[in-house]
């Protein structure tokens, strides 16, 4: 439902699911057309109380751009990669093709709790934000 309303607004595009029947559906993964679009509507959908929208590219948590602590390999405990020959320096790693994508992807957490009532309130909310995008 969530998915089929968004689809309305012309600067949001879908990821490419290969078995859409098989998709869990846990998050529903959403891209903007720039970086700074995309900050703006992930700060514009907490502001507006829908909450479990992540924008990864900004974080410490999934995504490799904010790992400092493994860039530095300053870590609590050696990593198994520490021991081989040979390992990258992942200071100077660079995903520049990785970057273009999740500069621009908000994923929002979809949960088996809502009520129809929640769900409707959710999608009026993400609605109201991307007509202001």
């Amino acid at each position: 439902a969530i998915k089929t309303a968004m689809q309305a607004f012309a600067q949001v595009s879908f990821r490419r699911l290969p078995d859409e029947a098989g998709d869990s559906a846990t998050f529903l993964s959403f891209m903007l057309p720039d970086e700074e679009r995309t900050r703006r509507t992930a700060k514009a959908l907490s502001q507006a109380g829908v909450d479990g929208c992540f924008y990864w590219y900004a974080n410490n948590w999934h995504y490799l751009r904010q790992w400092h602590h493994l860039k530095g390999m300053k870590v609590a405990a050696r990593l198994p990669i520490q021991v081989y020959d040979g390992q990258p320096d992942f200071a100077k790693i660079s995903l520049p093709a990785s970057d273009a994508i999740m500069a621009r992807t908000i994923c929002m957490q979809i949960k088996l709790s809502w009520s129809a009532s929640e769900l409707q309130d959710r999608i009026a909310r993400i609605e109201q934000v991307l007509k202001t995008i």
